[in-house]
């Protein structure tokens, strides 16, 4: 019983991790979406779900040998006769290293290479609007720059490190 509630888990997670960050960029480009936002509890969420979305991958991929396939969760299909539970599972994985790729790179992109949106006018003040662009230009690039140091650290685990 177990088995099938980590499964949900495991998707919970990764629609919050595509709902955060994928919000947290539009954000960035179109401001208005973040008018109505607590920023301090969107980011403290969008920044945890992305920390545990970046422990499975790299769990997934620590498991894997270097130079092999990588190894995917096995569930027994007896836990839920009528779906194909070990299927699911391999897509789910695959799912999740893609989005993990496409959110890290967008982040690097938006909040590294791109620069900053405009921060004050004329008077040197922000509005709040403006400060909560910010707020989520600041989170998008601190994770774009995390996300850089994740993605070799999996590179070297998936690949292997030759002396």
């Amino acid at each position: 019983m177990k088995k099938p509630i980590l499964f949900v888990i495991s998707c919970v997670i990764l629609i919050f991790y595509i709902g955060t960050w994928g919000y947290l960029t539009l954000g960035i480009a179109n401001p208005k979406m973040l008018s109505g936002l607590d920023m301090s509890g969107f980011i403290f969420t969008a920044t945890t779900v992305a920390g545990v979305s970046s422990a499975l991958v790299l769990g997934v991929l620590g498991a894997t040998k270097p130079g092999s396939p990588l190894t995917m969760q096995s569930l027994s299909a007896r836990d839920i006769p009528a779906v194909d539970l070990d299927k699911a599972t391999r897509y789910l994985t695959v799912a999740f290293l893609l989005v993990w790729v496409v959110i890290g790179a967008l982040s690097v992109i938006y909040g590294v290479l791109l620069e900053a949106p405009a921060a004050a006018d004329a008077s040197g003040s922000l509005t709040d609007l403006e400060k909560k662009v910010e707020k989520a230009h600041k989170a998008v690039q601190n994770f774009g720059m995390t996300w850089v140091g994740m993605a070799v650290s999996c590179a070297m685990v998936l690949f292997g490190v030759n002396k």
